[in-house]
């Protein structure tokens, strides 16, 4: 057990756990509940150990396998919504997240504490707003059903079992998909650990882009 070897130590070192926004809706999935029970553990179980709990959105970064699909469509000017209209999500890129581990474990603070993290959007994202950062000429844009996300989820579930494989997209993963508020509030740990993300949705997605062509390049 983490906890335990960090609390034999004489001098207590700072416990961060990284958690996920999606503590927050623990009955949406099984991630979120996962996500939920791990931070009722550390609560319960640290006892003197100072600990931080950090509660990331959607983290995106170079070679990103789940987004990059529906990024590289809506630069076609195709925007494929996987959630309703209304719902709006926080996003951080994974080297922001990087770095904000590393203060937190530079931080020496006796006192515990959670912090909700994003890039510093205020009010997050929409899909359209995302969609016409890559391409302000979207052409068509497409909301997919949710019984139809259900199916291709529900199937995948099942597959995963006969294949054995472990399934990414998942009935579990639609609801949190359908959740209409994923919308992050960073402003306790920029001030706390005087942090601020570096990289701008704008940036980090011509990051993304330029990683896929570099990884076509050494495929071919």
């Amino acid at each position: 057990n983490l906890l335990n070897v960090c609390l034999s130590q004489p001098n207590l070192p700072r416990f961060v756990h990284l958690s996920s926004l999606a503590a927050r809706e623990p009955s949406l999935s099984p991630y979120a509940w996962s996500k939920h029970e791990g931070e009722r553990l550390i609560r319960q179980q640290a006892g003197p150990l100072p600990w931080i709990i950090l509660r990331p959105p959607a983290v995106y970064g170079p070679l990103d396998t789940a987004l990059l699909p529906l990024l590289k469509l809506a630069k076609q000017g195709i925007g494929l919504q996987l959630g309703p209209r209304e719902s709006k999500f926080s996003l951080l890129h994974v080297q922001d997240l990087a770095d904000l581990v590393l203060s937190c474990l530079e931080d020496h603070s006796p006192h515990s504490t959670l912090l909700e993290v994003d890039d510093g959007t205020s009010g997050g994202y929409s899909w359209e707003s995302v969609f016409r950062i890559i391409n302000p000429h979207m052409k068509m844009h497409l909301t997919i059903p949710q019984k139809f996300l259900w199916l291709i989820g529900k199937s995948n579930e099942i597959l995963s079992r006969l294949f054995g494989y472990a399934p990414l997209f998942t009935t579990g993963k639609v609801a949190e998909l359908r959740h209409h508020n994923w919308v992050s509030d960073s402003r306790e740990a920029r001030q706390q650990l005087r942090w601020t993300s570096q990289i701008p949705l704008e940036e980090g997605l011509r990051h993304l882009f330029a990683s896929d062509s570099l990884n076509l390049t050494k495929r071919i």
